[in-house]
C-alpha cells in the first residue's frame, strides 16, 4: 500500500506522479533500491504465526512470509517491468480517500487482467486433517487453523484470547498477553492464531494452560456473557474512539475489496453479531480444528500429535556420509531425488519439487521444495561439494540464488591488507600448546586450509581453520577477542590464532584426522 497526507494539491500532485512513474517504471535506481530492501530485510525473523502458514502451503502463497526475500538477489529488470504491467494497473488497485474526489484528479494506471487472490494447492508436510505439532520450543504456546470467514468464528476466537489471558496472566501469572489474529487469506478463508510467550521454566505449563482453555470451548462452547461481551466492544469501538473507527474503516474496505470480499457496513455487522449464539461460536472454532497446528514445549501435554520426521519412505541411491559436529549425517543420491538421513529425521525432495536452490559462497546449497522441505548441503566436505555439483545439473532450471555479496574491503588501519570474505588475510599466526604440537609428527604432518562462508543476510557465521591432527576430531565456536581468536579445544588443548584484519563476527574451528 502506498499513502500520503497533506493538502489537497500535494494528494492529487502525489497520486497524479506516482500512477505515471508506475506506468513506465524507470530501472535507474533498480541496484540501489534493491539494496535499501536488502538492507531493511535484515531485520526479519519467521515467526510461529508466518511457520504455520509454510507449513501449510510450502513456500508459496502465503508461506512464503516465512522464507527471506531471495528474489532481491536475483530479479531482472525485465522481470521487475513484466510483473509492474501485470499487476499494476486499474483493475488490481483500489484508492480510498477520507473526502470526495478532487477536482482535476487524473489517474493514469493502465488496463489490464483482475487477478482474483486465490490460494495454493494444499501441500502440508503434516496431516491435513488432523491436529499437529509441527515443532518445538521451549518459551510458550502458538496454536492455529484454517476456516471460513464467519462472524461466529471471529468472536470465537477473541473469546479464546480473552479467556486464556484471563487464566494465563491474571490468575497463573505465567503471560505478559495472550495475542490473537484473525487474517483473511482469500475472500471467503482465513487463518486464525494465538501466541503467547513464557519463560523457558513455565513452557510447558503455559502450553498445557492454554490447551485446556481452548478444549473446554470446543467442548462446553463460550458462555452468553462471553457472546454478549463481544457484542458490547464492538459497540464501544465506535462511541468511543470515533474518529479513530472512522479512519480505519477505509482500508478495511479497501482490503476486501482487493481481495473480493463483500465487506458488511458497522450498521450491519452488529446486528448480526446480536444473532451468533453460543453453540454457533462453538461450531465456527469446531471447524478449524481438522489440519490445525501448535508450536509448544515437546514436555508439554497437548491435544496435539508429534509431527512426524519421514517425509518418504527410504530412498536407494549413491550414498555420502559426513560428521555434522557430533551427528553423522548420510545423503542419498539418486536419479530423481535426494534423502538426508540422521538418527533424528530422514527426509526426501524430489528435484523435481525443487522451487529454490540457494547458492553460499563456500559451495554450499540449501534446497527448498514446493512443501517446505528443506535440506541443506555443507560443501565445505570435499564429498558433498561433489554432491552439491551433481545435484545442480538436476534441479530444474532457473531456481538458484545466487550467493549474497560480501561486504566491501575496509581495511582496520592504514597499510593492512583486508581478510577474511573480502580478500587475502596479510598473514596468519598458530600458536600450538606443547600437548597439540607434540601430535604433530613427521609422518602426519599438519595441513593447513582456510574456508570462508556467509550463512545468514550480512552477517559472517564462519570464516573457518581446519587442522588435520591424528586421532583428533573436534569442532568448537569461536570466541572472538578483537583482532585474536581464542578457541578451546578440550581440557588439553588450546590454540591462539591471531587472523589480522578478519573481519568476521563469528566462526567456526574445525580440527580432523
Amino acid at each position: 500500500s502506498i499513502w500520503a497526507a497533506g493538502s489537497e494539491e500535494e494528494v492529487v500532485g502525489f497520486l497524479g506522479r506516482l500512477t505515471t512513474e508506475l506506468s513506465d517504471l524507470s530501472l535507474d535506481r533498480l541496484e540501489t533500491e534493491a539494496g535499501v530492501l536488502i538492507a531493511e530485510s535484515m531485520g526479519w525473523r519467521s515467526s510461529s504465526f508466518t511457520s504455520m502458514l509454510a507449513s501449510r502451503f510450502g513456500p508459496i502463497g502465503p508461506g512464503v512470509l516465512s522464507y527471506p526475500e531471495y528474489g532481491l538477489r536475483r530479479l531482472t529488470g525485465d522481470q521487475v517491468l513484466n510483473w509492474a504491467s501485470d499487476r499494476f494497473t486499474t483493475e488490481n488497485a483500489v484508492l480510498w480517500l477520507t473526502g470526495p474526489p478532487p477536482s482535476g484528479m487524473s489517474l493514469t494506471l493502465p488496463s489490464g487482467i483482475r487477478h482474483k487472490l486465490e490460494l495454493p494447492p494444499d501441500r502440508p508436510r503434516y496431516s491435513a486433517s488432523g491436529r499437529t505439532r509441527i515443532y518445538q520450543q521451549d518459551h510458550g504456546i502458538a496454536v492455529g487453523g484454517f476456516g471460513i470467514r464467519s462472524i461466529p468464528l471471529r468472536m470465537a476466537a477473541e473469546i479464546v484470547r480473552h479467556r486464556a489471558q484471563e487464566h494465563m496472566r491474571h490468575e497463573l501469572g505465567r503471560v505478559y498477553a495472550v495475542g490473537q489474529e484473525y487474517a483473511p487469506l482469500t475472500a471467503d478463508q482465513v487463518f486464525v492464531y494465538w501466541g503467547a510467550d513464557s519463560d523457558p521454566e513455565h513452557s510447558q505449563e503455559v502450553g498445557e494452560a492454554f490447551d485446556s482453555v481452548l478444549q473446554s470451548i470446543l467442548d462446553e462452547g463460550p458462555t452468553q456473557e462471553e457472546v454478549e461481551r463481544q457484542i458490547v466492544l464492538a459497540e464501544q469501538a465506535q462511541t468511543l474512539d470515533p474518529a479513530g473507527f472512522a479512519r480505519g474503516e477505509p482500508g478495511r474496505y479497501a482490503s476486501d475489496a482487493l481481495i473480493g470480499h463483500d465487506s458488511l457496513a458497522v450498521e450491519e455487522w452488529i446486528p448480526q453479531m446480536r444473532e451468533v449464539t453460543p453453540e454457533m461460536a462453538a461450531e465456527a472454532l469446531q471447524a478449524i480444528m481438522p489440519g490445525s497446528m501448535a508450536i509448544a514445549s515437546e514436555s508439554a501435554v497437548i491435544g496435539f500429535t508429534p509431527a512426524p520426521v519421514r517425509n518418504d519412505p527410504k530412498l536407494r541411491g549413491k550414498v555420502y556420509r559426513f560428521r555434522n559436529g557430533d551427528v553423522k549425517q548420510r545423503f542419498i543420491l539418486s536419479d530423481d531425488a535426494l534423502a538426508v538421513e540422521d538418527p533424528e529425521r530422514s527426509l526426501t525432495i524430489r528435484f523435481e519439487d525443487v522451487i529454490l536452490s540457494e547458492h553460499y559462497t563456500g559451495g554450499g546449497r540449501a534446497l527448498i521444495a514446493s512443501d517446505g522441505t528443506y535440506i541443506g548441503i555443507d560443501a565445505t566436505n570435499r564429498k558433498l561439494h561433489e554432491l552439491a555439483a551433481i545435484v545442480d545439473t538436476r534441479v530444474p532450471p532457473g531456481v538458484a540464488v545466487p550467493p549474497r555479496r560480501p561486504l566491501p574491503c575496509r581495511p582496520a588501519r592504514p597499510g593492512r591488507h583486508c581478510g577474511g570474505l573480502n580478500g587475502p588475510v596479510s598473514r596468519l599466526r598458530l600458536a600450538l600448546s606443547r600437548p597439540m604440537a607434540d601430535a604433530v609428527t613427521p609422518e602426519a604432518p599438519r595441513r593447513l586450509q582456510r574456508v570462508d562462508e556467509v550463512f545468514h543476510p550480512g552477517v559472517v557465521l564462519a570464516s573457518q581453520v581446519h587442522y588435520d591432527l591424528p586421532g583428533v576430531l573436534v569442532r568448537q565456536h569461536v570466541e572472538a577477542t578483537g583482532d585474536e581468536r581464542v578457541v578451546e579445544i578440550s581440557k588439553q588443548f588450546r590454540v591462539l590464532i591471531a587472523l589480522v584484519d578478519l573481519r568476521p563476527v563469528g566462526g567456526q574451528i574445525g580440527m580432523g584426522s
